[in-house]
Protein backbone atom coordinates (compact mmCIF):
# COMPACT_ATOMS: atom_id res chain seq x y z
CA UNK A 1 0.00 0.00 0.00
CA UNK A 2 2.67 2.74 1.23
CA UNK A 3 4.67 1.81 -2.19
CA UNK A 4 1.70 2.49 -4.80
CA UNK A 5 0.78 5.34 -2.33
CA UNK A 6 4.34 6.79 -2.82
CA UNK A 7 3.86 6.22 -6.79
CA UNK A 8 0.72 7.89 -7.50
CA UNK A 9 1.45 11.05 -5.10
CA UNK A 10 2.70 14.01 -7.70
CA UNK A 11 5.35 16.09 -6.74
CA UNK A 12 3.47 18.39 -5.14
CA UNK A 13 0.06 19.04 -4.04
CA UNK A 14 -1.40 21.45 -2.79
CA UNK A 15 -3.43 20.21 0.45
CA UNK A 16 -5.29 23.45 1.38
CA UNK A 17 -6.55 24.28 -2.05
CA UNK A 18 -10.08 24.43 -2.38
CA UNK A 19 -13.07 25.84 -4.28
CA UNK A 20 -16.25 25.20 -4.77
CA UNK A 21 -17.60 22.52 -7.26
CA UNK A 22 -19.30 23.77 -10.68
CA UNK A 23 -22.85 22.50 -10.82
CA UNK A 24 -25.04 22.56 -13.35
CA UNK A 25 -29.16 22.79 -12.96
CA UNK A 26 -30.74 19.69 -12.07
CA UNK A 27 -32.71 17.65 -14.94
CA UNK A 28 -35.77 15.62 -13.42
CA UNK A 29 -37.28 12.30 -14.22
CA UNK A 30 -39.67 10.06 -13.21
CA UNK A 31 -37.74 8.68 -10.05
CA UNK A 32 -34.19 10.02 -10.01
CA UNK A 33 -32.57 13.70 -10.92
CA UNK A 34 -29.16 14.27 -13.10
CA UNK A 35 -26.84 17.31 -12.45
CA UNK A 36 -23.38 17.89 -13.88
CA UNK A 37 -20.65 18.91 -12.40
CA UNK A 38 -16.80 20.24 -12.03
CA UNK A 39 -14.43 19.99 -9.26
CA UNK A 40 -11.03 21.32 -9.06
CA UNK A 41 -8.05 18.62 -8.37
CA UNK A 42 -5.68 20.98 -8.23
CA UNK A 43 -5.52 24.99 -8.87
CA UNK A 44 -7.13 25.16 -12.59
CA UNK A 45 -7.45 21.69 -13.45
CA UNK A 46 -10.65 20.16 -13.36
CA UNK A 47 -12.67 16.94 -13.40
CA UNK A 48 -15.78 16.77 -14.71
CA UNK A 49 -18.79 14.11 -14.07
CA UNK A 50 -22.32 13.66 -13.60
CA UNK A 51 -24.52 13.19 -10.13
CA UNK A 52 -27.44 10.94 -10.39
CA UNK A 53 -29.76 10.93 -7.40
CA UNK A 54 -33.15 9.46 -6.36
CA UNK A 55 -35.91 11.69 -6.92
CA UNK A 56 -36.87 11.90 -3.64
CA UNK A 57 -34.62 11.68 -0.38
CA UNK A 58 -35.72 10.88 3.17
CA UNK A 59 -32.81 10.09 4.60
CA UNK A 60 -29.06 9.52 4.17
CA UNK A 61 -28.14 7.27 1.65
CA UNK A 62 -25.39 5.49 -0.46
CA UNK A 63 -22.93 6.45 -2.99
CA UNK A 64 -21.75 4.95 -6.19
CA UNK A 65 -18.66 6.04 -8.04
CA UNK A 66 -18.46 4.68 -11.48
CA UNK A 67 -15.04 5.41 -12.86
CA UNK A 68 -15.06 4.74 -16.96
CA UNK A 69 -12.91 2.45 -19.25
CA UNK A 70 -11.94 3.46 -22.88
CA UNK A 71 -14.73 2.43 -24.48
CA UNK A 72 -16.39 4.87 -27.21
CA UNK A 73 -18.59 7.72 -25.54
CA UNK A 74 -17.19 7.78 -22.55
CA UNK A 75 -19.32 8.16 -19.56
CA UNK A 76 -21.95 9.80 -21.88
CA UNK A 77 -22.05 5.82 -23.89
CA UNK A 78 -25.49 4.44 -22.77
CA UNK A 79 -23.94 1.55 -20.68
CA UNK A 80 -22.47 4.16 -18.33
CA UNK A 81 -25.87 6.16 -18.21
CA UNK A 82 -28.25 2.94 -17.93
CA UNK A 83 -25.74 1.97 -14.35
CA UNK A 84 -25.96 5.24 -12.84
CA UNK A 85 -29.28 5.83 -13.10
CA UNK A 86 -30.21 2.25 -12.36
CA UNK A 87 -28.50 3.04 -9.23
CA UNK A 88 -29.98 6.36 -8.45
CA UNK A 89 -33.88 4.62 -8.73
CA UNK A 90 -33.13 1.89 -6.80
CA UNK A 91 -31.53 4.40 -3.88
CA UNK A 92 -27.98 5.53 -4.49
CA UNK A 93 -25.95 8.63 -5.62
CA UNK A 94 -24.03 7.67 -8.58
CA UNK A 95 -21.43 9.37 -10.18
CA UNK A 96 -19.94 9.11 -13.64
CA UNK A 97 -17.01 10.89 -14.59
CA UNK A 98 -14.33 11.60 -17.22
CA UNK A 99 -11.19 10.07 -17.62
CA UNK A 100 -8.23 12.58 -17.79
CA UNK A 101 -7.84 13.46 -21.85
CA UNK A 102 -11.43 12.50 -22.64
CA UNK A 103 -14.49 14.08 -22.65
CA UNK A 104 -14.45 17.70 -21.12
CA UNK A 105 -10.81 17.28 -19.81
CA UNK A 106 -9.75 17.68 -23.35
CA UNK A 107 -10.85 21.52 -23.29
CA UNK A 108 -7.38 21.38 -21.05
CA UNK A 109 -5.37 18.98 -22.79
CA UNK A 110 -4.96 16.97 -25.95
CA UNK A 111 -6.41 13.33 -26.29
CA UNK A 112 -2.91 12.31 -26.50
CA UNK A 113 -1.89 13.68 -23.32
CA UNK A 114 -4.03 10.69 -21.51
CA UNK A 115 -1.19 7.60 -22.75
CA UNK A 116 1.24 9.84 -20.40
CA UNK A 117 2.13 7.97 -16.47
CA UNK A 118 1.17 11.47 -15.05
CA UNK A 119 -2.79 10.73 -16.32
CA UNK A 120 -2.56 7.97 -13.69
CA UNK A 121 -1.50 10.05 -10.87
CA UNK A 122 -4.28 12.19 -12.36
CA UNK A 123 -6.81 10.16 -12.40
CA UNK A 124 -6.29 8.79 -8.49
CA UNK A 125 -6.73 12.53 -7.52
CA UNK A 126 -9.82 12.65 -9.26
CA UNK A 127 -11.30 10.05 -7.82
CA UNK A 128 -10.44 11.04 -4.65
CA UNK A 129 -11.79 14.40 -4.70
CA UNK A 130 -14.95 13.40 -6.14
CA UNK A 131 -15.22 10.96 -3.12
CA UNK A 132 -14.67 13.53 -1.03
CA UNK A 133 -16.66 15.73 -2.13
CA UNK A 134 -19.65 12.81 -2.06
CA UNK A 135 -19.14 12.40 1.51
CA UNK A 136 -19.21 16.23 2.55
CA UNK A 137 -22.99 16.02 1.22
CA UNK A 138 -25.50 16.29 4.00
CA UNK A 139 -28.10 13.78 2.15
CA UNK A 140 -24.32 10.85 1.92
CA UNK A 141 -24.51 7.52 4.09
CA UNK A 142 -20.66 7.92 4.43
CA UNK A 143 -20.43 4.17 5.80
CA UNK A 144 -22.22 2.84 2.27
CA UNK A 145 -19.51 3.59 -0.28
CA UNK A 146 -19.62 1.57 -3.74
CA UNK A 147 -17.58 1.72 -6.91
CA UNK A 148 -17.69 -0.26 -10.04
CA UNK A 149 -16.69 0.23 -13.67
CA UNK A 150 -15.39 -2.21 -16.79
CA UNK A 151 -11.92 -2.29 -18.40
CA UNK A 152 -9.63 0.31 -17.56
CA UNK A 153 -12.75 1.88 -14.79
CA UNK A 154 -11.86 -1.93 -13.83
CA UNK A 155 -8.82 -1.05 -13.09
CA UNK A 156 -9.68 2.09 -11.16
CA UNK A 157 -12.71 0.27 -9.09
CA UNK A 158 -9.62 -2.16 -7.99
CA UNK A 159 -6.77 0.64 -7.11
CA UNK A 160 -8.73 2.87 -5.36
CA UNK A 161 -10.70 0.36 -3.51
CA UNK A 162 -6.93 -0.68 -2.24
CA UNK A 163 -6.33 2.55 -1.21
CA UNK A 164 -9.30 3.66 -0.04
CA UNK A 165 -10.83 1.85 2.80
CA UNK A 166 -14.16 4.66 2.55
CA UNK A 167 -14.82 2.19 -0.48
CA UNK A 168 -16.72 -0.60 1.36
CA UNK A 169 -18.35 -2.66 -1.37
CA UNK A 170 -16.24 -2.65 -5.22
CA UNK A 171 -17.33 -4.59 -8.49
CA UNK A 172 -14.42 -4.56 -10.80
CA UNK A 173 -15.76 -5.92 -14.17
CA UNK A 174 -13.80 -7.34 -17.36
CA UNK A 175 -10.49 -6.18 -15.93
CA UNK A 176 -8.81 -8.81 -12.85
CA UNK A 177 -5.96 -10.45 -14.52
CA UNK A 178 -2.71 -11.61 -12.78
CA UNK A 179 -0.98 -11.61 -15.95
CA UNK A 180 -1.95 -8.41 -17.60
CA UNK A 181 -1.75 -5.42 -15.70
CA UNK A 182 -3.77 -2.82 -18.59
CA UNK A 183 -2.68 -1.69 -21.35
CA UNK A 184 -2.61 2.11 -20.86
CA UNK A 185 0.25 3.99 -18.88
CA UNK A 186 -3.27 5.44 -16.86
CA UNK A 187 -3.17 1.96 -15.52
CA UNK A 188 0.42 1.26 -15.41
CA UNK A 189 2.67 4.61 -16.04
CA UNK A 190 3.36 5.10 -12.29
CA UNK A 191 5.18 1.68 -12.26
CA UNK A 192 3.31 0.67 -9.68
CA UNK A 193 2.91 -3.01 -10.63
CA UNK A 194 7.10 -3.09 -9.91
CA UNK A 195 6.14 -2.65 -5.49
CA UNK A 196 7.55 -5.00 -3.64
CA UNK A 197 9.15 -6.98 -5.58
CA UNK A 198 6.70 -7.30 -8.48
CA UNK A 199 2.80 -7.09 -8.05
CA UNK A 200 -0.47 -7.67 -9.92
CA UNK A 201 -3.67 -6.81 -10.40
CA UNK A 202 -5.26 -9.96 -8.51
CA UNK A 203 -3.07 -8.97 -5.35
CA UNK A 204 -4.38 -5.42 -5.40
CA UNK A 205 -7.77 -6.88 -5.60
CA UNK A 206 -6.61 -8.77 -2.65
CA UNK A 207 -6.16 -5.50 -0.76
CA UNK A 208 -10.11 -5.04 -0.84
CA UNK A 209 -10.41 -7.98 1.73
CA UNK A 210 -12.37 -8.37 3.71
CA UNK A 211 -14.61 -5.74 1.87
CA UNK A 212 -17.73 -6.76 -0.12
CA UNK A 213 -16.33 -7.56 -3.56
CA UNK A 214 -17.81 -9.00 -6.81
CA UNK A 215 -15.64 -9.82 -10.09
CA UNK A 216 -17.02 -9.86 -13.55
CA UNK A 217 -15.25 -11.81 -16.35
CA UNK A 218 -15.87 -13.34 -19.48
CA UNK A 219 -14.41 -15.82 -21.72
CA UNK A 220 -12.85 -13.71 -24.69
CA UNK A 221 -10.39 -11.24 -23.00
CA UNK A 222 -7.72 -11.39 -20.72
CA UNK A 223 -10.08 -12.59 -17.68
CA UNK A 224 -10.85 -15.75 -19.50
CA UNK A 225 -9.09 -17.69 -16.62
CA UNK A 226 -10.36 -15.53 -13.47
CA UNK A 227 -13.22 -18.66 -12.46
CA UNK A 228 -9.76 -20.94 -12.39
CA UNK A 229 -7.16 -18.52 -11.24
CA UNK A 230 -7.52 -15.29 -9.75
CA UNK A 231 -10.93 -15.72 -8.30
CA UNK A 232 -10.21 -18.94 -5.80
CA UNK A 233 -6.81 -16.31 -4.89
CA UNK A 234 -9.06 -13.90 -3.83
CA UNK A 235 -11.17 -16.68 -1.85
CA UNK A 236 -8.28 -17.43 0.12
CA UNK A 237 -7.21 -14.08 0.99
CA UNK A 238 -10.75 -13.54 2.23
CA UNK A 239 -10.53 -16.61 4.18
CA UNK A 240 -8.03 -15.39 6.42
CA UNK A 241 -10.37 -12.61 7.30
CA UNK A 242 -13.04 -15.26 7.77
CA UNK A 243 -15.06 -13.88 4.90
CA UNK A 244 -15.38 -15.83 2.05
CA UNK A 245 -18.89 -15.21 1.59
CA UNK A 246 -17.87 -11.39 0.78
CA UNK A 247 -16.20 -12.60 -2.61
CA UNK A 248 -17.55 -13.77 -5.61
CA UNK A 249 -17.08 -13.99 -9.18
CA UNK A 250 -19.92 -14.20 -11.97
CA UNK A 251 -18.46 -15.23 -15.41
CA UNK A 252 -19.98 -14.84 -18.66
CA UNK A 253 -17.68 -17.96 -20.82
CA UNK A 254 -19.20 -17.11 -24.15
CA UNK A 255 -19.39 -12.92 -23.52
CA UNK A 256 -16.58 -10.21 -24.24
CA UNK A 257 -15.25 -7.22 -23.58
CA UNK A 258 -17.88 -4.91 -22.33
CA UNK A 259 -19.96 -3.51 -19.48
CA UNK A 260 -23.29 -4.98 -21.70
CA UNK A 261 -26.65 -5.62 -20.06
CA UNK A 262 -26.15 -9.29 -18.12
CA UNK A 263 -22.78 -8.10 -16.67
CA UNK A 264 -25.38 -5.08 -15.58
CA UNK A 265 -27.64 -7.57 -14.06
CA UNK A 266 -25.10 -9.31 -12.16
CA UNK A 267 -24.16 -6.17 -10.55
CA UNK A 268 -27.58 -4.85 -9.25
CA UNK A 269 -28.17 -7.45 -7.15
CA UNK A 270 -24.43 -7.33 -5.44
CA UNK A 271 -24.86 -3.60 -4.77
CA UNK A 272 -28.41 -3.88 -3.27
CA UNK A 273 -27.33 -6.74 -1.05
CA UNK A 274 -24.42 -4.93 0.52
CA UNK A 275 -25.52 -1.06 0.49
CA UNK A 276 -29.07 -1.67 1.44
CA UNK A 277 -30.43 -0.60 -2.05
CA UNK A 278 -34.35 -1.47 -3.52
CA UNK A 279 -33.69 -3.78 -6.14
CA UNK A 280 -37.19 -3.87 -7.08
CA UNK A 281 -37.17 -0.75 -7.94
CA UNK A 282 -35.76 -1.82 -11.35
CA UNK A 283 -37.56 -4.84 -11.34
CA UNK A 284 -40.62 -5.44 -13.54
CA UNK A 285 -43.43 -7.73 -12.83
CA UNK A 286 -41.90 -10.61 -13.98
CA UNK A 287 -39.20 -10.34 -11.48
CA UNK A 288 -36.68 -9.23 -14.16
CA UNK A 289 -33.76 -6.78 -14.02
CA UNK A 290 -35.98 -3.77 -16.34
CA UNK A 291 -33.69 -0.58 -16.72
CA UNK A 292 -36.04 1.44 -19.15
CA UNK A 293 -36.80 4.23 -16.65
CA UNK A 294 -33.96 5.38 -17.54
CA UNK A 295 -33.80 7.82 -19.86
CA UNK A 296 -30.58 7.99 -22.40
CA UNK A 297 -29.74 11.81 -23.01
CA UNK A 298 -27.53 12.67 -25.63
CA UNK A 299 -23.81 14.01 -25.12
CA UNK A 300 -24.74 17.78 -24.84
CA UNK A 301 -26.89 17.82 -21.58
CA UNK A 302 -24.17 16.18 -19.57
CA UNK A 303 -21.76 19.13 -19.99
CA UNK A 304 -20.58 21.51 -17.61
CA UNK A 305 -18.84 23.58 -19.96
CA UNK A 306 -21.33 24.16 -23.15
CA UNK A 307 -20.97 22.59 -26.92
CA UNK A 308 -17.57 24.46 -27.14
CA UNK A 309 -16.21 24.63 -24.60
CA UNK A 310 -16.62 28.72 -23.71
CA UNK A 311 -18.25 28.18 -20.29
CA UNK A 312 -14.32 27.03 -18.79
CA UNK A 313 -12.84 29.61 -16.43
CA UNK A 314 -10.46 31.66 -17.30
CA UNK A 315 -8.05 30.50 -14.77
CA UNK A 316 -7.97 26.94 -15.92
CA UNK A 317 -4.88 25.02 -17.51
CA UNK A 318 -4.17 25.15 -20.97
CA UNK A 319 -1.84 22.51 -21.83
CA UNK A 320 0.08 19.25 -20.27
CA UNK A 321 2.84 21.64 -19.53
CA UNK A 322 1.05 23.87 -17.36
CA UNK A 323 -0.85 20.57 -15.83
CA UNK A 324 2.80 18.95 -15.60
CA UNK A 325 3.82 21.82 -14.15
CA UNK A 326 1.11 22.06 -11.25
CA UNK A 327 1.21 18.65 -10.32
CA UNK A 328 4.91 19.77 -9.69
CA UNK A 329 6.26 17.25 -11.67
CA UNK A 330 9.43 17.32 -13.95
CA UNK A 331 8.78 19.01 -17.43
CA UNK A 332 11.51 17.42 -19.86
CA UNK A 333 11.60 20.16 -22.38
CA UNK A 334 14.64 18.52 -23.90
CA UNK A 335 15.36 15.15 -25.37
CA UNK A 336 17.30 13.19 -22.47
CA UNK A 337 19.80 12.11 -24.86
CA UNK A 338 21.13 12.78 -28.50
CA UNK A 339 20.95 10.45 -31.14
CA UNK A 340 23.99 9.27 -32.61
CA UNK A 341 24.10 8.92 -36.49
CA UNK A 342 23.19 5.64 -37.51
CA UNK A 343 26.73 4.36 -38.30
CA UNK A 344 28.89 6.11 -35.66
CA UNK A 345 29.43 3.16 -33.72
CA UNK A 346 30.94 0.25 -35.90
CA UNK A 347 29.91 -3.44 -34.36
CA UNK A 348 32.20 -5.51 -34.51
CA UNK A 349 33.23 -9.02 -32.80
CA UNK A 350 30.16 -11.02 -32.62
CA UNK A 351 27.80 -8.81 -33.44
CA UNK A 352 29.89 -8.02 -36.59
CA UNK A 353 29.48 -11.75 -37.73
CA UNK A 354 25.76 -11.73 -36.98
CA UNK A 355 25.22 -9.27 -39.38
CA UNK A 356 27.49 -10.59 -41.78
CA UNK A 357 25.34 -13.66 -41.79
CA UNK A 358 22.40 -11.38 -42.31
CA UNK A 359 23.85 -9.36 -45.55
CA UNK A 360 24.86 -13.33 -47.01
CA UNK A 361 21.46 -14.52 -46.42
CA UNK A 362 18.22 -13.43 -47.07
CA UNK A 363 18.03 -10.37 -46.23
CA UNK A 364 21.13 -8.93 -48.14
CA UNK A 365 19.70 -10.98 -51.39
CA UNK A 366 15.70 -10.88 -50.79
CA UNK A 367 14.96 -8.63 -53.60
CA UNK A 368 16.88 -11.23 -56.07
CA UNK A 369 14.44 -14.06 -54.83
CA UNK A 370 11.70 -12.75 -53.50
CA UNK A 371 8.66 -12.09 -56.41
CA UNK A 372 7.09 -9.01 -54.41
CA UNK A 373 10.31 -7.37 -54.49
CA UNK A 374 11.59 -7.44 -58.17
CA UNK A 375 11.66 -5.31 -60.86
CA UNK A 376 7.27 -4.72 -61.25
CA UNK A 377 7.50 -3.71 -58.04
CA UNK A 378 5.08 -0.54 -56.97
CA UNK A 379 8.15 1.27 -55.10
CA UNK A 380 9.87 0.85 -58.45
CA UNK A 381 6.94 2.32 -60.25
CA UNK A 382 5.95 -1.12 -61.54
CA UNK A 383 2.34 -2.73 -61.09
CA UNK A 384 3.62 -5.33 -59.04
CA UNK A 385 3.07 -5.39 -54.77
CA UNK A 386 3.04 -1.56 -53.43
CA UNK A 387 2.45 -2.44 -50.21
CA UNK A 388 3.81 -3.02 -47.26
CA UNK A 389 6.09 -5.77 -47.97
CA UNK A 390 9.19 -3.68 -49.84
CA UNK A 391 9.31 -1.05 -47.28
CA UNK A 392 9.31 -3.59 -44.20
CA UNK A 393 12.60 -5.53 -45.69
CA UNK A 394 14.30 -1.71 -46.43
CA UNK A 395 13.51 -1.19 -42.43
CA UNK A 396 16.44 -4.13 -42.22
CA UNK A 397 18.13 -4.21 -45.41
CA UNK A 398 19.18 -0.17 -45.54
CA UNK A 399 20.55 0.18 -41.70
CA UNK A 400 22.36 -3.52 -42.65
CA UNK A 401 23.69 -1.78 -45.86
CA UNK A 402 25.26 1.29 -43.82
CA UNK A 403 26.69 -0.31 -41.09
CA UNK A 404 28.54 -2.70 -42.77
CA UNK A 405 29.58 0.50 -45.62
CA UNK A 406 28.37 -2.47 -47.79
CA UNK A 407 27.97 -0.45 -51.10
CA UNK A 408 26.49 -3.48 -52.97
CA UNK A 409 23.94 -3.49 -50.56
CA UNK A 410 23.74 -0.19 -50.42
CA UNK A 411 23.30 0.22 -54.03
CA UNK A 412 19.74 -2.27 -53.55
CA UNK A 413 18.33 -0.51 -51.21
CA UNK A 414 19.26 2.86 -52.71
CA UNK A 415 17.43 1.74 -56.10
CA UNK A 416 13.99 1.85 -53.85
CA UNK A 417 14.99 4.82 -52.10
CA UNK A 418 15.66 7.04 -55.06
CA UNK A 419 12.52 6.15 -56.89
CA UNK A 420 10.45 7.18 -53.96
CA UNK A 421 11.83 10.48 -52.99
CA UNK A 422 12.12 11.48 -57.10
CA UNK A 423 8.90 10.19 -57.79
CA UNK A 424 6.81 12.48 -55.18
CA UNK A 425 4.04 13.98 -56.49
CA UNK A 426 3.47 17.73 -56.82
CA UNK A 427 0.37 17.89 -53.59
CA UNK A 428 3.50 16.27 -51.40
CA UNK A 429 1.77 12.27 -51.41
CA UNK A 430 4.51 9.69 -52.83
CA UNK A 431 4.65 5.84 -52.97
CA UNK A 432 3.41 3.27 -55.66
CA UNK A 433 1.22 4.90 -58.64
CA UNK A 434 -2.41 4.53 -57.99
CA UNK A 435 -5.15 3.43 -60.19
CA UNK A 436 -6.44 7.56 -60.67
CA UNK A 437 -2.48 8.22 -61.81
CA UNK A 438 -2.48 5.89 -64.29
CA UNK A 439 -5.81 7.42 -65.57
CA UNK A 440 -3.68 11.05 -65.93
CA UNK A 441 -5.07 12.35 -62.98
CA UNK A 442 -3.38 13.81 -60.47
CA UNK A 443 -3.61 13.02 -57.13
CA UNK A 444 -4.24 15.77 -54.38
CA UNK A 445 -5.52 16.55 -50.38
CA UNK A 446 -8.80 16.85 -51.86
CA UNK A 447 -8.92 13.41 -53.93
CA UNK A 448 -6.76 11.17 -51.35
CA UNK A 449 -9.32 8.82 -51.49
CA UNK A 450 -8.02 7.40 -54.07
CA UNK A 451 -4.61 6.99 -53.01
CA UNK A 452 -3.28 3.80 -51.19
CA UNK A 453 -3.37 2.94 -47.34
CA UNK A 454 -1.57 5.49 -44.88
CA UNK A 455 0.34 2.30 -43.23
CA UNK A 456 3.08 1.68 -45.97
CA UNK A 457 4.14 4.91 -45.83
CA UNK A 458 4.41 4.79 -42.47
CA UNK A 459 7.21 1.95 -42.74
CA UNK A 460 8.80 3.80 -45.59
CA UNK A 461 9.03 7.21 -43.32
CA UNK A 462 10.82 5.16 -40.75
CA UNK A 463 13.02 3.70 -43.93
CA UNK A 464 14.21 7.31 -44.87
CA UNK A 465 14.63 8.45 -41.08
CA UNK A 466 17.39 5.23 -41.18
CA UNK A 467 18.89 6.79 -44.24
CA UNK A 468 18.99 10.38 -43.71
CA UNK A 469 20.71 9.29 -40.56
CA UNK A 470 23.24 7.32 -42.06
CA UNK A 471 24.14 9.88 -45.17
CA UNK A 472 22.54 13.41 -44.13
CA UNK A 473 21.10 13.44 -47.71
CA UNK A 474 18.83 16.39 -47.32
CA UNK A 475 16.31 15.59 -49.90
CA UNK A 476 14.60 13.88 -47.33
CA UNK A 477 13.67 16.93 -44.64
CA UNK A 478 12.30 18.91 -47.93
CA UNK A 479 10.52 15.51 -48.56
CA UNK A 480 9.45 14.79 -45.39
CA UNK A 481 8.11 18.08 -45.04
CA UNK A 482 6.47 18.09 -48.39
CA UNK A 483 4.02 15.15 -47.49
CA UNK A 484 3.11 15.90 -44.15
CA UNK A 485 2.05 19.10 -45.26
CA UNK A 486 -0.17 16.37 -47.58
CA UNK A 487 -1.18 14.65 -44.77
CA UNK A 488 -2.27 17.40 -43.02
CA UNK A 489 -4.56 18.93 -45.41
CA UNK A 490 -5.76 15.19 -46.19
CA UNK A 491 -6.37 13.55 -42.35
CA UNK A 492 -9.85 15.14 -42.44
CA UNK A 493 -10.78 13.60 -45.30
CA UNK A 494 -8.88 10.61 -45.41
CA UNK A 495 -8.82 9.45 -41.45
CA UNK A 496 -6.08 7.16 -40.57
CA UNK A 497 -8.20 3.79 -40.08
CA UNK A 498 -10.00 4.87 -43.68
CA UNK A 499 -8.15 1.46 -45.61
CA UNK A 500 -7.70 -0.77 -42.64
CA UNK A 501 -6.97 -0.65 -39.08
CA UNK A 502 -3.45 -0.93 -39.30
CA UNK A 503 -2.33 2.74 -39.99
CA UNK A 504 -4.86 3.20 -36.54
CA UNK A 505 -2.84 0.38 -34.66
CA UNK A 506 0.70 1.90 -35.76
CA UNK A 507 -0.25 5.50 -35.81
CA UNK A 508 2.69 6.16 -33.39
CA UNK A 509 4.96 5.41 -35.88
CA UNK A 510 4.25 7.92 -38.08
CA UNK A 511 4.05 10.28 -35.00
CA UNK A 512 7.24 9.49 -34.48
CA UNK A 513 8.43 10.40 -37.00
CA UNK A 514 6.78 13.92 -37.33
CA UNK A 515 8.21 14.15 -33.81
CA UNK A 516 11.51 13.42 -35.17
CA UNK A 517 11.28 15.96 -38.31
CA UNK A 518 9.90 18.99 -36.45
CA UNK A 519 13.28 18.64 -33.93
CA UNK A 520 15.11 19.18 -36.96
CA UNK A 521 12.90 21.77 -38.99
CA UNK A 522 11.33 23.27 -36.13
CA UNK A 523 7.87 23.90 -38.34
CA UNK A 524 4.78 24.47 -36.69
CA UNK A 525 2.70 23.08 -38.84
CA UNK A 526 4.04 19.61 -37.91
Amino acid sequence: NDCITERLKPGRLDTSFASAPIITPKRKYKDYTVENFALETVPGLFVCGSIYRPATITKKIPAVLAPNGHFNGGRYRADEQYICASLARMGAIAVSYDLFGWGESRLQVREDDHYRPIAMKIQRLNTEKILNYILSLPETDTSLIGITGASGGGSQTMLNTALDKRIKVSVPVVMLSADYPGGCPCETGTGIHKCEGGTNNAEIAAMAAPRSQLVISDGNDWTSNVPQKEYPYLQKIYALYGKTSLVKNVHFKDEGHDYGFSKRKAMYPFMAQYLKLNIKAITNKNGEIDESGATIEDEPLLLVFGENGNKLPARALKNIREVTLALGEPVIDKPLYTSLPLNAVKPGGWLLRQLQVMRDGSTGHLDEVYDKLKNDNGWLGGKGDGWEETPYWLDGATPLAYLLDDTTLQNKVLKYINWTIDHQRPSGYFGPITDIERKNKELKADNCEYGEDWWPKMVMLKVLQQYYSATNDQRVISFMSKYFRYQLDAIGRCQVGKWNDWSKARGVDNIMVINWLYNITKEDFL
